[in-house]
Parts: C-alpha cells; sequence; structure tokens
C-alpha cells in the first residue's frame, strides 16, 4: 500500500523529460540530459526551474535548485517539507502540524507548487529530490528533534506503527525509547513479516 501511494507521485520518464525541456526550447546533449535527470529524479516542477546554463552544467544543478526552491516558500513551509522529508512513507497530514505556526493554508500552498503530493485522502508525502534536499539542509538538533516527533505520531495514533516508532526513535538516538518498543512490540512486528526491516 505504501509503495502503491508513492508511485502517485508525479514523476516524469527520461523521454517526457526530455520533451518537456525542449518544449522550453532546452536543447541538451544526451549526456547532460542524463545528469539532469539523475539530479532531479524526473520532477516536473524542478525541471521547470531549470534554465539552459545550468542545465548544460549538471555539476551546478543542484545547486540552482536548492536556490530556487527556497527562495520561493517561506520558513514556514521550508518546516513542514523538513518535518515530511524526515517521515520515510506517505503519512497523514496531523503529523505536518509540528506547531502552531503550521495551518492548513501552509499544506495547500505547499500541494499546490507541487512540493506536497495528497497520496490519498490526507495523507501526504515529499518526492525524493524534495526530501533529499531538506534531509541535507536539516541540522542534526532538528534532525533529532523531527525524528523524535514522528516517533511519538506513531506512538500516538489509534491503528500504530511500532516499526517506524522504532525507526524514529533509533534515528532521534532515543536509544531508551526505542527498546521499550522493540522488548514490547518485536514479536509482532516479526509476526507482520518485517524481520528484515525490524533487523536494519
Amino acid at each position: 500500500q505504501r509503495d502503491d501511494a508513492r508511485r502517485l507521485w508525479s514523476r516524469l520518464d527520461p523521454e517526457s523529460s526530455e520533451r518537456l525541456l525542449q518544449a522550453r526550447n532546452l536543447a541538451l546533449t544526451p549526456e547532460a540530459l542524463h545528469d539532469l535527470y539523475r539530479q532531479t529524479a524526473g520532477h516536473p516542477l524542478f525541471l521547470e526551474l531549470v534554465d539552459a546554463a545550468t542545465a548544460v552544467d549538471a555539476a551546478d544543478v543542484h545547486k540552482y535548485l536548492e536556490e530556487e526552491l527556497f527562495s520561493r516558500i517561506t520558513d514556514v513551509e521550508a518546516k513542514v517539507l523538513t518535518v515530511a522529508s524526515v517521515f520515510r512513507y506517505p503519512v497523514h497530514v496531523d503529523a505536518l502540524y509540528v506547531d502552531e505556526s503550521v495551518d492548513p493554508a501552509t499544506i495547500r500552498g505547499l500541494t499546490e507548487q507541487s512540493l506536497l503530493q495528497e497520496v490519498s485522502a490526507r495523507v501526504y508525502d515529499v518526492h525524493d529530490v524534495v526530501r533529499a534536499f531538506f534531509l541535507s539542509m536539516t541540522t542534526p538538533r532538528d534532525r533529532h528533534r523531527y525524528h523524535r516527533w514522528a516517533a511519538q505520531f506513531y506512538v500516538s495514533r489509534m491503528n500504530a506503527d511500532p516499526l517506524e516508532a522504532l525507526h524514529h526513535f533509533t534515528e532521534a538516538e532515543e536509544v531508551t525509547s526505542a527498546v521499550r518498543v522493540a522488548v514490547k512490540e518485536g514479536r509482532a512486528i516479526l509476526a507482520n513479516g518485517r524481520s528484515e526491516e525490524l533487523l536494519r
């Protein structure tokens, strides 16, 4: 179910990406196109942002996209995308309300900008490129804080996901909490056929 939800995310294949760039009069060599596709993962928004100069110099694409992305969003939007990026899978919108500065208009705005994707009713995901951007920009302290938030979110849900809680407690370096989840829920996780994930 999670994999199906992630496949709903808008992602262009190499041929469609090339057609989009050609429609913008950006003619690239096969090598440049390959590098650009690799760095944008076929995200239409990022392909729209790239100009001719940066498209040719693939080494600058990541920096260019980063600058373009951060120039068009607010601090609160950046916070929401950071929180969303910490989750490994699509997550209920409640998980994105990390503090009082986030409101429904923030979520709607990010969805309209194609930076958040509603993969099912009130369940959101971020593109892998967005996730990589925001995780790379997060300080270790904030990363631990948001992983702690994610773990508590999974623990507090009516249909709790102990494996995801365990993952996030581990990433937050909350060892005692992680051990408690493992001891309490380990057998149930194994019974669900997720032994490899649990061992990782």
